[in-house]
C-alpha cells in the first residue's frame, strides 16, 4: 500500500479506463482527480499540483511529447501507451521526460510499482505538490 496522502491526476479518454486506473490507486490510499479531455489536463495540474500524473496517449488532442514536457515542470509523469505504439515514438516520449511508460493492459502491480517509483523520483528532484507556481 502507498502511504497517503498523495494525489494522482489521471488523463484517460474512455470513462472505463479512468475509473479502472482510479480504482486501483484509490484502493492503495491515493486521492484521484481524473479528466478525459486534453483541455482540462493543464488546468487541473496547475490548480491541484498532483504528486503524479498518469496520462494516456490516447486522450483526444494530446501531443504526448509536449504534454510530458509541460507536466514535468510541475510533477512526475507516468505514460500509459497502447501495446502497438512504435518503438521510436516510445523512445522519444521517454526522452522527453516521462519517468515511466506503462503498456496496456495496465496491471495493479505495474501501476502501483510505477507510482512508487514516480514518488521517489519526484522527491529526488525536489518536486513538491502545492508548491508555488
Amino acid at each position: 500500500m502507498i502511504i497517503p496522502p498523495h494525489l494522482a491526476l489521471i488523463a484517460e479518454r474512455p470513462a472505463s479506463g479512468r475509473s479502472g486506473l482510479a480504482k486501483l490507486l484509490r484502493a492503495s490510499g491515493v486521492s484521484v482527480l481524473a479528466c478525459g479531455v486534453s483541455s482540462q489536463l493543464a488546468s487541473l495540474a496547475r490548480q491541484h499540483r498532483p504528486d503524479v500524473v498518469v496520462i494516456d496517449l490516447d486522450v483526444a488532442g494530446i501531443d504526448g511529447e509536449q504534454s510530458v514536457a509541460m507536466l514535468e515542470a510541475m510533477t512526475t509523469v507516468i505514460l500509459v501507451c497502447p501495446r502497438d505504439i512504435a518503438t521510436a515514438r516510445l523512445a522519444a516520449l521517454e526522452a522527453s521526460g516521462a519517468l515511466l511508460v506503462l503498456v496496456k493492459p495496465v496491471t495493479r502491480e505495474g501501476l502501483l510499482h510505477a507510482f512508487q517509483q514516480a514518488l521517489a523520483e519526484s522527491r529526488g528532484r525536489g518536486v513538491r505538490r502545492n508548491a508555488a507556481a
